[in-house]
């Protein structure tokens, strides 16, 4: 398994702290850009999974993670495939957590799976789960709060073995384990501890290193399965280009039914709202002259950022903000018609 960190960096003096014993000391934009080489410009060669363990929140490492991982065209390549939610029962922990799943859902990256780290401690005496951080037994209100998080904004869809909420089996507990922080410590995976390395037989049947052991496989196994779920589903993202002998940006859409695109001038694209897809009010004395887009860059799975020809550099438009720009424009093409019928 080949692994990469910032702390493999050789150390440098434009890098406070990197490959040594001193703190990095990084601003957002920076810490983004070293999060950028790490991912593009590392030779990972044919990999079966590329996993990112990020840090929690909503801030500039996401989402540009989220948008480096795209290229400039459209299909089953680009984006991330989804994302495994990790947090502890505290609320603080799970108020976080949930910002950040609804941040992922936004930029259409689907929760895989959540887990509940440190949920509880089996006492050695009594061999009683104690769920020492609240949350209580099989974490209901996590649950329903992350599954809160993934419906936000949509329309009812049910669970995720229907589509876009997680299932029961998508949610993993934790305890609390001191065979797996002595491992932790020693550069001992729990994974690769044989039975009862390391004290592993504390916490017994159910708090033990067996039981830890088995909570990853399952995880493993659930993440595995619906990663491979999706890429059969035939789920892929939407193609924009431009059309320059008609003039037009398409936007092919695909679904395991169907295919289907729609068009639009460069002139409605430009000036209208990238995130909601009306007109924008104000365009100036420039909004009556051709712009034709001069290239799209996809950003992960849930638009394109677009440089026009008059220099101007665009937000993300969405792919959902897109269909609706075209929506809206017929609907206002056949009003028109129909006040002229009227006349």
């Amino acid at each position: 398994m080949k692994h990469l960190s910032f702390g493999h960096v050789k150390p440098s003096p434009s890098l406070p702290g990197a490959g040594g014993g001193e703190a990095a000391v990084l601003r957002g934009p920076l810490a983004s850009k070293v999060v950028n080489q790490l991912l593009l410009c590392t030779e990972w060669g044919e990999l079966d999974f590329l996993l990112l363990d990020l840090p929690p929140g909503t801030g500039d490492v996401q989402i540009t993670v989220n948008q480096s991982m795209g290229g400039r065209a459209g299909g089953r390549e680009g984006g991330l495939s989804g994302a495994v939610v990790v947090t502890t029962p505290q609320e603080l922990a799970v108020v976080d957590v949930v910002k950040g799943v609804r941040m992922m859902e936004g930029m259409k990256v689907p929760t895989l799976a959540c887990v509940v780290n440190m949920a509880y401690f089996v006492c050695g005496s009594c061999q009683e789960k104690h769920y020492v951080f609240g949350g209580g037994g099989g974490g209901g209100d996590v649950k329903e709060r992350i599954r809160g998080a993934m419906t936000v904004g949509k329309e009812k869809e049910g669970g995720r073995e229907e589509e876009g909420v997680l299932s029961e089996e998508a949610f993993f507990e934790l305890p609390l384990s001191p065979a797996v922080s002595r491992g932790n410590d020693r550069g001992r995976p729990v994974m690769m501890m044989e039975e009862g390395e390391m004290g592993g037989e504390e916490g017994g049947r159910e708090g033990g290193q067996a039981a830890v052991q088995g909570v990853y496989f399952k995880l493993a196994t659930r993440v595995a399965e619906e990663m491979f779920r999706r890429w059969y589903d035939g789920k892929v993202v939407p193609l924009v280009e431009y059309n320059d002998k008609n003039d037009v940006i398409v936007m092919r859409i695909f679904s395991k039914e169907a295919a289907r695109q729609i068009r639009l001038r460069p002139a409605d694209v430009r000036w209208s709202d990238p995130r909601t897809g009306e007109a924008l009010k104000e365009g100036g004395e420039e909004k009556g002259a051709k712009v034709t887009p001069v290239t799209f860059e996809k950003k992960g799975n849930y638009g394109v950022s677009v440089l026009w020809s008059d220099g101007h550099y665009a937000s993300i438009y969405t792919y959902e903000a897109l269909e609706r720009m075209a929506a809206r424009i017929a609907a206002e093409k056949e009003e028109g018609e129909n006040l002229i019928k009227m006349k």
